[in-house]
């Protein structure tokens, strides 16, 4: 009996050692999963800081506005201005000078084309409208107004468009004639002391 007394508390022994054991082991991992909660919220919030820091950035200093940016054509020499839609994002403009055989100043309008078959003296580029600026006495005198629009004009100039006879395939749904209207429509002077 003292035999079986002694197994026991022997067994009893090694069940609180492996008891106080395992509880030690729990203690440890609850710890460590204590520790990876707190680096995961000291993470959080230095993540959540500097996200405050760039949104009160970006409200405190505004970005120029994307008329700002594109949408708003001025021509400062001669005094006018055209807004343009996201449909015409990436235009560009120069003066040209080799097509027109007359006295008017004209400005050539493109966009971006994909239509590798659209032939055009600027590659990759089609150019959908022409303003032209006129003298008065060279538009009175001007034989070929069929080919020009008027515009308006002020006390210097008649300000005229002409639009592109063939038009990129990529580019026929959203550069319609209708859609050229409606940026000649928004013309204005920006000064009137040209």
């Amino acid at each position: 009996m003292e035999d079986q007394t002694d197994i026991s508390k022997h067994i009893l022994i090694v069940l609180l050692i492996l008891a106080l054991g395992g509880c030690g082991y729990l203690y440890y991992l609850k710890t460590q999963d204590d520790n990876k909660i707190s680096d995961l919220e000291s993470q959080y919030s230095q993540l959540k800081d500097k996200y405050n820091n760039v949104i009160s950035q970006q409200t405190s200093s505004p970005s120029p506005s994307p008329t700002q940016d594109w949408k708003t054509f001025t021509n400062e020499k001669y005094g006018f201005s055209l807004t343009l839609n996201d449909n015409w994002q990436g235009y560009k403009y120069e003066q040209d000078t080799k097509n027109f055989q007359d006295n008017g100043v004209h400005y050539r309008f493109y966009l971006p084309t994909k239509d590798k078959d659209y032939k055009t003296d600027k590659t990759g580029y089609a150019s959908p409208f022409v303003i032209s600026i006129y003298k008065i006495s060279d538009w009175e005198n001007l034989g070929n107004k069929n080919d020009f629009t008027k515009i308006d004009q002020n006390d210097k100039y008649v300000y005229a468009y002409s639009i592109w006879d063939t038009v990129p395939s990529d580019l026929e749904e959203t550069i319609t004639d209708a859609e050229i209207k409606k940026v000649i429509n928004t013309f204005k002077f920006t000064n009137t002391t040209n």
